[in-house]
């Protein structure tokens, strides 16, 4: 389902972040990531691992809930770039049961991990949760890692709000080592609350 992207993601990315934080926050904590929206290259790896600043300047706590934020945020700004590509917004899509809607969705934005990002993906359907397991996100810096699932998780929570009509489903994240390499698990509740 890999299709070529019109934009890449580091563009969502920031222009989440700075819907959360605002430009000149955002210039000030990326200042030695000078070209962040022309640079696809450098992928997760390249400038996730610097959203460890986040912690140094909001801590731990606010650091994570700056980064679920930015995601939910920029959510958007990915359907208005890559919906119509990955046919997302497209009436035979939106017409799907509600399930096969879902997976459709799943499925582009592992995708587009994988193909932008180089990101390792896996999603994992279980009776009460959809577990997503991302490996490749800031992998060398901690902090930036646990900023990086933090963001994602935001991303996905705000997909399922979208692709459901506007319900809230809980999300979480764990980081963990799985063979030496820092893993981003994110859990999403199938059953909204009410």
């Amino acid at each position: 389902m890999t299709q070529p992207m019109p934009h890449n993601l580091s563009t969502v990315v920031v222009a989440g972040f700075e819907e959360i934080i605002g430009r000149a926050d955002l210039a000030e904590l990326f200042s030695a990531q000078p070209a962040l929206e022309t640079a696809p290259e450098a992928g997760a790896q390249g400038w996730m691992g610097s959203l460890g600043r986040l912690e140094q300047r909001y801590g731990r706590c606010g650091a994570q809930g700056v980064a679920h934020r930015a995601g939910r945020a920029s959510f958007h700004f990915w359907l208005r770039q890559f919906g119509e590509p990955l046919h997302l917004t497209q009436l035979d899509i939106r017409l799907l049961p509600a399930r096969r809607r879902l997976q459709a969705g799943f499925e582009a934005i592992a995708d587009s991990l994988q193909a932008q990002w180089g990101m390792a993906v896996e999603v994992a359907e279980e009776e009460q949760c959809w577990r997503w397991r991302l490996a490749g996100c800031a992998d060398s810096h901690l902090e930036g890692q646990v900023t990086c699932c933090s963001y994602l998780a935001g991303f996905l929570q705000e997909y399922l709000a979208w692709i459901s009509g506007g319900k809230f489903f809980p999300a979480g994240e764990i980081q963990r080592s799985v063979n030496g390499r820092q893993v981003c698990e994110v859990i999403l509740r199938k059953q909204p609350l009410d």
